[in-house]
């Protein structure tokens, strides 16, 4: 059965570009995809006036219209004010990811596997309607992995495989911290599960939480490092966050859809949960 079909559009001045991008995207995605190009800003911008697209790859360094002011007329547009969008430039921009919401850069040359993936990753995680974007999860492990390394002095922490987590799945897990984050009208949950072994290793190389309850370390280690990482996002400022009561029972994320990635070390299990569909408030 073919999956439903995917729009992408494709912006850039150099005509190879755009031919080995599309043959890259066709050769993993194969009648997934469905491939749109424009040469310039302003021929992107008439594109996207018209059509709602799954994703926007687009280089920084347009003709007629520069990045940033293709990045604000896909928000500000009816059909794409939630799409993801990837930023190609030979030369880092600075904050791109900070001051533009849901938009990844990738530096040229792109390697064409990592390439696919971010892309598939992205297909994965949906509309920005329904996430928060790649980059805030990505902080979200980083920090995470810091602080399992500076709590409990050791460096062999690794970010497992990622998964698509589907309704009905279940998740493994003595304890999980559950914090929602509002986001306008949109909300998304982030999930902290982790092992009675992990916390108690936790609470040993802590004097901070030295004699605090497995639930209450749980729900501290969850809702510390997501608050470290919206705040280094620069959007704590704008949305509110909320947390749910800690449980013991990891079964209230069953019928939610997102994304599992497991943070593993000899002895340790910690996993992060991000959903890919706003829950109710």
């Amino acid at each position: 059965m073919v999956k439903t079909r995917r729009w992408i559009l494709i912006v850039d001045s150099d005509d190879a570009f755009r031919k080995s991008t599309a043959d890259l995207l066709v050769s993993h995605f194969g009648k997934e995809v469905k491939i749109v190009e424009a040469i310039d800003g302003n021929a992107a911008i008439k594109k996207i006036k018209n059509q709602t697209f799954h994703l926007i790859i687009s280089d920084w360094e347009l003709p007629k219209k520069s990045g940033d002011e293709l990045i604000e007329a896909t928000r500000t547009n009816t059909f794409n004010a939630h799409t993801p969008l990837i930023i190609l430039s030979k030369e880092e921009v600075e904050n791109i990811e900070k001051d533009f919401e849901f938009v990844n850069f990738v530096k040229k040359p792109i390697d064409p596997f990592e390439f696919a993936q971010i892309i598939r990753n992205l297909f994965n995680l949906g509309s920005t309607e329904k996430m928060i974007s790649a980059s805030i999860f990505a902080s979200l492990l980083d920090s995470s992995i810091a602080f399992l390394e500076e709590a409990m002095q050791r460096k062999d922490f690794s970010v497992g495989e990622m998964k698509l987590k589907k309704s009905g799945d279940e998740l493994t897990g003595d304890h999980a911290a559950i914090i929602t984050v509002f986001i306008g009208k949109v909300s998304n949950t982030f999930s902290v599960l982790c092992s009675a072994e992990t916390l108690e290793a936790l609470r040993d190389n802590s004097k901070k939480i030295s004699g605090s309850s497995l639930d209450v370390i749980c729900k501290s280690l969850g809702f510390v490092i997501l608050k470290h990482v919206l705040t280094d996002c620069g959007i704590i400022n704008h949305n509110e966050v909320h947390t749910k009561d800690v449980s013991q029972d990891p079964g209230l994320l069953t019928e939610k859809q997102g994304i599992v990635v497991p943070i593993s070390a000899s002895g340790i299990d910690y996993k992060i949960f991000a959903t890919t569909k706003g829950g109710d408030k």
